[in-house]
């Protein structure tokens, strides 16, 4: 016993004075060991880390401990599948200092006396490789692809805003993050619109945490009195009256103090009565609270009965969010994103998704948006027996939708084939009068048919039937059998 203890020691002296990352996972996922290579390159001393679950996700976590360690985690199905090796290679992430930070790692299995797994020693490269592009490479599962472009794509940006709904490289999320940076860099009233389920409210609250973050950055007294001074007032317009509006806005007035933004929740709701209550406190010179509104539908041009004054007092900048279905692009990585989420919030940890798992997802319109898409990957997550998302996880109404829109499309392919099977049979008989020179009888010769049904197929088309060859003969419009 004695002589092993002494081996222990010597290895964890040779460990500790490694330049190379070195750490250990223990059975249950958690950081039992790590070096100072290893405390050094995430940006946390060693006693605050060691004792930390490591769970395998992008997403910030709210432990500072935690979000260090997050990306020395190890694929759940890596460790846990039947045919799991015992040495296999994986990449590892930092983010110290906000800045991205990527090694190349070996893991190997340990097991005890009895042949019973203990955990896992990793041990990184000595230095940082270059950070790969989102796509990674492409000999890499699927899970691992996506969570290595989900890494790369947050660093990139959502350096301010965590917001799990704009994960994604497409031009529509690109352009609401700028919209969205506009609005956090600015005092002016704003107007959220988009579709059921796009997550309009969350987005309003971000613009205001990002104004706020902005203030307690620059403010030169403190950000503990910086942040005393804002505030977030919502207001549910769909069940808002004109006192409740007036007494509200009383409030703001005299706590001029206080700097106050009123968050109008579903702001198209709002009756005739409280839209005339809210404009006429607008108007006034001593109010200087911020607007920022939520709604369904642009409220200037958009058809309704919104008061236009008050629409464009709202509307001074407006983000509009878009539907998953016009930004299909995205759905891999946000189905990754809400997946990796939940890792936080359960014992069970998920890698990903399988690759027709993921182009089922991407099949569907996803109507209710976000919303809907998070609660069908939730149930997935209940019903999974592995630690990658398979078609079967999903539930079987979801799965007969997809049937029911694939039979659908298949029945509307056929319909467009016919369509473009009768242009070109059209053009064929078009090129044949035209080289007969208008003969009917040559031209049903050049294409290798009876002239009664080359009459036919004229007038079918609306083409001029009569010919320099023969007059008009009633009886070759009666019908006969296709010649091959």
């Amino acid at each position: 016993m004695a002589k092993t203890r002494k081996i222990n020691n010597a290895l964890l002296r040779i460990f500790d004075q490694s330049s190379s990352i070195v750490y250990l996972i223990s059975d249950v996922l958690k950081l039992s060991y790590a070096n100072e290579a290893c405390a050094a390159w995430v940006g946390m001393e060693l006693e605050f880390i060691v004792g930390t679950n490591l769970v395998y996700t992008s997403e910030p976590l709210e432990g500072k401990a935690e979000d260090a360690v997050k990306g020395l985690s190890i694929a759940p199905n890596l460790i846990t599948a039947p045919d799991v090796v015992d040495s296999f290679s994986i990449q590892i992430f930092s983010n110290a200092s906000s800045q991205l930070k990527v090694r190349s790692a070996c893991v190997n299995a340990i097991y005890d006396h009895r042949g019973v797994l203990s955990g896992y020693l990793v041990v990184g490269s000595a230095e940082d490789a270059d950070v790969p592009d989102a796509n990674v490479r492409e000999s890499i599962d699927l899970p691992a692809k996506l969570h290595n472009a989900l890494v790369l794509v947050r660093q990139r940006h959502q350096k301010r805003f965590n917001l799990k709904r704009l994960v994604g490289t497409s031009a529509a999320s690109d352009r609401v993050r700028r919209q969205l940076q506009s609005a956090a860099d600015s005092d002016g009233d704003v107007l959220i619109v988009g579709p059921t389920g796009s997550g309009r409210e969350h987005v309003a609250r971000t613009v205001f945490a990002g104004s706020v973050a902005d203030e307690i950055q620059n403010h030169d007294g403190g950000g503990d009195h910086a942040e005393s001074e804002s505030r977030l007032v919502p207001l549910h317009c769909s069940i808002t009256d004109p006192s409740l509006v007036q007494s509200t806005m009383k409030e703001l007035l005299i706590q001029k103090s206080t700097k106050a933004t009123l968050l109008l929740i579903d702001v198209d709701l709002l009756d005739a009565g409280s839209q005339q209550e809210l404009l006429g406190y607008l108007q006034l010179p001593g109010l200087s609270a911020r607007m920022i509104a939520t709604s369904s539908t642009r409220l200037i041009d958009s058809g309704t009965n919104f008061d236009p004054l008050l629409a464009s007092r709202l509307s001074t900048l407006t983000i509009e969010l878009p539907s998953l279905a016009d930004r299909r692009e995205d759905l891999p990585l946000l189905a990754q994103a809400i997946l990796e989420s939940r890792n936080d919030q359960q014992a069970k940890q998920f890698s990903g998704f399988t690759r027709q798992a993921i182009e089922m997802i991407c099949e569907y319109d996803w109507p209710e948006n976000f919303g809907q898409l998070s609660s069908a990957i939730e149930e997935a997550t209940a019903n999974a027996s592995g630690s990658i998302i398979q078609v079967a996880d999903f539930s079987e109404t979801f799965q007969h939708t997809i049937k029911a829109q694939r039979f659908a499309a298949k029945e509307e392919t056929k319909i467009q084939l016919d369509q473009y099977l009768q242009e070109i049979e059209e053009q064929l008989v078009d090129r044949a009068v035209a080289q007969a020179k208008g003969n009917k009888t040559k031209a049903a010769e050049l294409l290798g048919i009876s002239r009664a049904k080359l009459l036919r197929r004229l007038a079918m088309f609306e083409k001029d039937t009569s010919g320099e060859d023969e007059l008009l003969d009633p009886s070759v419009f009666k019908e006969e059998p296709d010649e091959g």
